[in-house]
């Protein structure tokens, strides 16, 4: 059977956003804009009456510093 799948961001189920999307039926999960914020553990979890089968992701995205004060 198909399974359900849940996606969740360091334990807490992630929602679908026009800057966080499902595709392949949720299969994948899309960011289209990473920030520092989006730095987690990402956990896919399918489930269905045969079982449940978990993927963990470590996602870290390194933003570039910045100079303050006068040049």
């Amino acid at each position: 059977p198909t399974p359900s799948i849940t996606w969740l961001k360091d334990s807490q189920p992630l929602v679908s956003t026009p800057q966080l999307t499902y595709t392949n039926g949720g299969r994948a999960l899309r960011l289209s804009s990473a920030h520092g914020g989006s730095s987690g553990f990402y956990t896919c979890r399918a489930t269905n009456p045969a079982g449940t089968a978990v993927k963990h992701y470590s996602l870290s995205v390194l933003v570039p510093p910045q100079i303050e004060g006068q040049s």
